[in-house]
């Protein structure tokens, strides 16, 4: 059973103030659904190369924490990179970067990371504050391009003291498990 709250005078004018002028939507025509158009293929991507920039792909918030674990990782390989347990063995800074050369410098960074025998790396790619529209888009494109990432066993936001939603710990697969 679900009881009605009032709403104070004053709270109902606060909101009136705060929508604007309303008006009623005439719902009196039945709704048409679109004509069903066909939708194109997508081609295929060579795998070895980050996606091309695309501003859809920024679906993060700012100060959105992030987190993945691929097929077969068990939970608390993530809960122990979240609390910064794995000892990170290099970083590199994207900030400040165009998306696509983001993408390239964070592939030749996971490259080199795992030539080396890295196991976890920190990528710090900012909170996207300073970007024209406030908007995170390395961090969303980083986000998409990791998560089918191969080499990519599992990635969280840093702590805060590492960068905390502004950086990602990357657990990177061990060379003879790919």
């Amino acid at each position: 059973m679900t009881t009605k709250k009032s709403v104070s005078p004053e709270d109902a004018a606060l909101f009136r103030r705060a929508v604007g002028p309303v008006r009623t939507v005439d719902d009196s025509r039945p709704a048409q659904s679109p004509a069903p158009t066909r939708k194109a293929r997508p081609k295929p991507r060579d795998a070895r190369l980050p996606a091309a920039a695309d501003p859809s792909f920024s679906l993060v918030e700012a100060g959105e924490r992030l987190s993945y674990a691929s097929a077969g990782v068990p939970a608390r390989v993530l809960r122990e990179l979240r609390r910064g347990r794995y000892p990170v063995e290099d970083e590199v800074h994207l900030r400040g970067m165009r998306a696509a050369e983001a993408l390239r410098a964070a592939g030749d960074f996971i490259r080199a990371a795992r030539a080396d025998g890295l196991r976890c790396v920190r990528i710090v790619h900012g909170k996207g504050l300073a970007s024209a529209d406030h908007r995170p888009v390395i961090k969303g494109e980083i986000d998409h391009w990791l998560r089918r990432h191969g080499a990519v066993d599992a990635f969280c936001s840093a702590r805060d003291v590492d960068g905390g939603s502004g950086a990602l710990y990357v657990l990177l697969r061990r060379a003879r498990d790919s």
